[in-house]
């Protein structure tokens, strides 16, 4: 197994300063990028083709 560590807190400080229009691309690219192999795995894409849309 192998884990990674990750600096969240400063992520987190980089993430709020940015203007809140880029908030949710530097979350789900750079934070949640970690998760990718997971959401491939399980069938969940980083981003939704529409806004609210869920795919089944």
């Amino acid at each position: 197994m192998k884990l990674a560590i990750e600096p969240t807190l400063t992520q987190y400080a980089a993430l709020y300063d940015l203007p809140e229009g880029k908030r949710k691309d530097y979350f789900r690219y750079t934070m949640m990028n970690h998760f990718e192999s997971m959401w491939t795995l399980i069938g969940v894409p980083l981003k939704a083709g529409q806004p609210g849309a869920m795919t089944f």
